[in-house]
């Protein structure tokens, strides 16, 4: 399976989540951060392919908990593009 890789665009195609909630065989469930302007409420949790969450996320996901960021919130990135 492939592994997250880094790239120069990162900065542009990164999403705040605060946590994976589940796992499928190819798929990470992402709780995501922040408010739907529209709605008001919540982004709703997605399915994102395992190549595309970060290793910390991973990481925390395996470890059972969510990180800590140093302002206090509970934060990780999921990067989200579409490979051809």
């Amino acid at each position: 399976m492939p592994q997250f890789a880094k790239l120069s665009d990162d900065d542009i195609n990164l999403w705040d989540a605060v946590a994976i909630v589940g796992e499928r065989k190819k798929h990470f469930r992402v709780k995501w951060a922040g408010m739907d302007p529209v709605t008001g409420e919540p982004w709703e949790d997605s399915w994102v392919q395992k190549h595309n969450v970060t290793p910390d996320l991973v990481e925390t996901w395996r470890a059972g908990h969510t990180i800590r960021t140093p302002t206090g919130s509970d934060m990780a990135f999921v990067s989200i593009f579409t490979l051809t």
